[in-house]
This record gives structure tokens, sequence and C-alpha cells, in this order.
């Protein structure tokens, strides 16, 4: 088990002018840490489970689609004149009536900074880009627009290293959730309805997507070799931190519980002190996670100073 979860068959690229598209997405303060400073010390094995089953998904369907695409579909109930068009990985896209898949194909492309942009997209059918992302429930939940946002950035890319062969103007991202429980979707509304889903967001223009890529690797190449203090801290939003816990106690001097919670909600926690005339409000900023899943957190002098404050907890 240690060597399957050790085993890094990633593409990995030495070029320290070549970034990733989903490197790109990274805070730039851990894009810059791990260009930058040797990390070194054992791996902590546990970290890589989730990676691992990522990338088994990805492998699982890529198997199933160039290897027996035919009789899936047959069981699935699809006539033949449908499977039978079928192409995975065409030289050509577009001849006849044939129905074009591609699968796991990467590319490179330069800036006019010098930087090289490198991308290996998910699945591709009919022009149509999806990306599969195996997440926790709680992903899911608590998703944002930033994170969104990250989804028509890394789409975005890949239209602009493939534009001949993906043609539809929105990104499919496929969900696929680890961790879901039937029981917990009948009781919740929020919680997904399925354990799988699928949500498509609108891409950016090529403009405008090189533009955002220049002015990020520009940000790279300013930032990099200075002392971390001079480095943009990661954000909260970046962190994937929780939103602060405003608690209202009526008694000041008996903190133990409170008597009434507000949940990112400052001013319904004063209104109510007002409103009671006696008491005190205290503020319990979210913990933050994604330092647990950052490569660049061993020599982050960030990541140490949210351990001190107790914002960031052991998993």
């Amino acid at each position: 088990m240690a060597v399957y979860l050790a085993d890094d068959t990633y593409d990995h690229n030495t070029n320290p002018n070549v970034i990733s598209a989903t490197g790109l997405l990274k805070p730039l303060k851990a894009i810059i840490l791990t260009r930058s400073i040797p990390i070194e010390g054992e791996t902590d094995l546990a970290s890589l489970i989730a990676s691992k089953v990522g990338t088994a998904i990805h492998d699982g369907i890529e198997d199933a689609w160039r290897n027996r695409a035919y009789t899936a579909l047959k069981r699935l109930g699809y006539p033949e004149k449908v499977y039978s068009n079928i192409r995975i990985n065409p030289k050509v896209p577009g001849i006849n009536n044939d129905i074009d898949i591609y699968l796991e194909q990467r590319a490179e492309k330069t800036l006019s900074n010098g930087w090289i942009i490198s991308g290996k997209f998910d699945f591709i059918a009919e022009g149509q880009l999806e990306d599969f992302k195996s997440k926790k429930v709680w992903a899911w939940i608590f998703r944002t627009k930033d994170d969104e946002q990250e989804f028509v950035h890394q789409g975005s890319i890949y239209r602009w290293l493939f534009p001949k062969i993906i043609t539809q103007d929105t990104i499919a991202i496929d969900y696929l959730f680890t961790d879901w429980k039937a029981n917990d979707a009948k009781k919740d509304a929020s919680y997904p309805q399925s354990q799988i889903i699928q949500r498509k967001y609108p891409l950016m223009g090529e403009h405008e997507i090189e533009v955002w890529m220049t002015n990020r690797t520009n940000s790279i190449e300013q930032f990099t070799g200075l002392p971390q203090g001079s480095m943009p801290a990661c954000t909260p939003i970046e962190l994937w931190q929780k939103d602060p816990v405003y608690k209202y106690y009526k008694d000041a001097a008996k903190t133990v519980r409170s008597t009434k919670n507000f949940p990112n909600d400052a001013a319904g926690a004063y209104a109510r002190l007002a409103q009671e005339g006696v008491g005190i409000v205290k503020e319990f900023k979210g913990e933050v996670k994604r330092c647990h899943y950052c490569s660049a957190s061993p020599v982050c002098q960030q990541r140490e100073s949210l351990e001190l404050s107790g914002l960031l907890k052991p998993l």
C-alpha cells in the first residue's frame, strides 16, 4: 500500500518556465514556494490518499473508454449506430458523422512573456470539455463563487490550448462524492441529492484568459526570491477557511457556553447584545483546511503562524 501511495505517475516537466494549468490555479504563495524552496522530509502517505483515489478514477474512466466503450454503451442501451461511430483520440476531428471522444491529451503553448503553459484535460465529447473531480461532500456544500471561478479558469486554459477540439463554450464539472450518504440527502436540501452531479460553467474568451495567465506568471516572477513576508499571503478563500462565528454571552463572566451563536453574522450578534443590554460578544475565526493538502506547507511561515493561532488544527 505504501508503494502504491508513493508511486508518482504524473508526467512532470522540469523546465522552470513551464507551469501546468492546474498548477497556475494554486495560491500564488504556494506556487512560488514549491518552485523555489527545496522541500525535504518524509512523505506523509496519508496525505496522498485523496490524490490517489482521484487518479484511480481518472485512469479507470480512460481505460473503460479506450478498451470497452462499445460493450459498455451497448449495455447502457445505446444503438449500434451510435457506438459504432465513436472514435477515440482521432488525429483529424469532425469527419462525417463520427462521434469524437478525446481522453487525457497534453499540449503546451507559449505566452508573450516566455512562460510555457502546459495542460492535460480529462475528457472531451463532441467538443464539450468535461473534468472529473472526486470530492468530499463538504467541498460541495461550502463551495464559493471563487471555487467556481477556478473551474472557469481551468476550462478556459484548456480551450486556449486545444481550440480545434474544444468547441463548446462551457466546461462541465462532474463531481463524484466519495463520502455521500443517501439518508443525509433526504434530510438536507443543501446536501448533494445524488452521488454524481454535473454542473456547467461558461468559459472566458481567448484574449481574456491569455491576459489572466500573463498577469499570473508575471506575479510569480515578481515575488520569486523575496522573503516570505514580502509575498502575498494566502487569502481566507485560498485557505478554505470557514466563516467566523460570533457568540453572544448574556453573562460576561460565564463564557463556557454561549447564549446564542451567530455564524458569519457580527451585526446579528451585536444587535442581540443591544437588545439584552448586558453581556459580551466574542468572535471565533473559522479554521483553515488547505494547508493540510498544500505541498508548500512544510516550509510555509504563514502555515506556522496559523498553527500557533489555533486556526490550523491537526487532521
